[in-house]
């Protein structure tokens, strides 16, 4: 946007990709399973030996008599027979506005949503004996507000705000079988097809939040030595939230009834945290020549709730070898 004090620059991204009759091959395939008599078959055995008992549990097959290789060889059909959705779309916007000859206000604003949708075959050989259909959902949202000296001069600095949101889940039902049952477990077949139509569904979901101000200056003692200092504060809020629902005793993980006695699914949980820091910045470097800088920094950051450390690195760059060697020590807390 022309304008003698006023920048401003607005971009927008979409990404979109849909794809269908996803499947690769495999060779030499084994089963595992609990049951001897299943346990480490090869599949095509496996297949033609199933059909014959179960075909009206595997109308995939009709036509094949439960062979499942590619004509013969032995190569089998790897059948994934799913799909898969992928949409990613982002605006920003970032906007320089000049105050005058020696400050100037900068903005940086941005949304993000992505989201993957697919539907496969769990267990990857080609049976169909456990698919699974996912939904993998986020949203992101920054904003970020500054003052800016121009750095052409011996004092410079920088000071703002900023805000930063995201939200993020994945809800993952699979549909077992009735003959998944049979052939993991050892479940005779007429008393797994009570099993058919239910469903394994875990879903976790959770936002992070974070909000903070900073500021940060730096002093040019001559053209080789400059000392940096700065400190940010910063607010963080965090929460998640699983759930798995029908089978309490099969998934991804197993969660008892109901052993803590609050009347609900062990396969329920929630968890919220918030804290705060303060975490400063020192740093000095010197110039030895155009192609080399020597620097020291003494710095304090934070990770997770319970950890805080303090580094002191200490060492060298330049254009024709890189070093850098560091002492960190670490405070917990």
């Amino acid at each position: 946007m022309p304008s003698p004090k006023l920048t401003v620059d607005l971009s927008y991204d979409y990404f979109s990709q849909y794809n269908t009759q996803m499947g690769d091959h495999v060779s030499d395939w084994h089963f595992d399973s609990n049951v001897p008599a299943f346990n480490r078959q090869r599949l095509d055995s496996l297949a033609i030996e199933l059909y014959k008992v179960y075909p009206e549990d595997m109308p995939y097959l009709e036509g094949t008599d439960g062979d499942i290789t590619d004509d013969g060889n032995q190569s089998y059909n790897h059948n994934r027979s799913g799909w898969s959705k992928r949409l990613v779309r982002s605006i920003s916007l970032n906007a320089l506005y000049k105050i005058n000859s020696n400050l100037n206000l900068v903005g940086n604003f941005g949304l993000r949503d992505g989201e993957r949708r697919y539907f496969n075959d769990e267990d990857g050989i080609g049976l169909d004996l456990l698919t699974g259909r996912w939904t993998d959902l986020g949203e992101q949202k920054s904003a970020e507000l500054r003052l800016e000296s121009m750095s052409n001069k011996r004092f410079s600095w920088v000071a703002g705000i900023y805000y930063y949101h995201i939200e993020e889940s994945l809800d993952g039902p699979v549909f077992p079988k009735p003959i998944f049952f049979h052939i993991y477990a050892g479940i005779p077949m007429f008393l797994a097809r009570n099993y058919d139509g239910v469903t394994v569904h875990p879903y976790g979901g959770g936002s992070t939040e974070s909000v903070g101000v900073f500021t940060s200056a730096d002093y040019h003692f001559n053209k080789k030595i400059t000392l940096t200092a700065g400190v940010r504060y910063s607010q963080d809020n965090k929460d998640f939230t699983y759930r798995q629902d029908g089978l309490p005793t099969f998934g991804y993980i197993h969660f008892p009834p109901d052993l803590d006695h609050d009347n609900e699914p062990d396969g329920y949980f929630d968890s919220t945290a918030s804290w705060n820091a303060v975490t400063p910045n020192l740093s000095v470097k010197y110039a030895a020549t155009p192609q080399t800088n020597f620097f020291g920094t003494i710095s304090k950051g934070y990770k997770r709730v319970v950890l805080t450390w303090i580094t002191y690195p200490v060492g060298n760059r330049s254009q024709f070898l890189l070093n850098r060697n560091s002492l960190p020590t670490t405070n917990w807390g």
